[in-house]
């Protein structure tokens, strides 16, 4: 994956337009669902409010909105989920 620079905002971007072209051809992705769950978890996690922002602000909003340590954060956050939800 390249994003050009460290960003969340762009990290963000990638996977919405992921999420934007597997709904568009209609081609079924387990990384979609994946992706819904996470959001619901990182809110979990951080015992967050409902944000409109989804995971990305929550994490944000959690790295005093330091985009390069974001990126670093939503990475060890996704190992968690993933180890988290294969145990489910």
């Amino acid at each position: 994956m390249y994003l050009g620079q460290k960003s969340i905002d762009l990290l963000s971007a990638f996977i919405e337009g992921y999420q934007y072209a597997i709904d568009s051809y209609q081609i079924i992705d387990e990384m979609e669902t994946r992706f819904q769950k996470f959001r619901v978890w990182v809110i979990n996690f951080y015992h967050a409010e409902e944000y409109t922002g989804g995971w990305k602000q929550v994490i944000l909003d959690n790295c005093d909105d330091d985009s390069e340590k974001a990126v670093d954060v939503f990475f060890d956050l996704y190992d968690q989920f993933k180890t988290a939800d294969k145990a489910q």
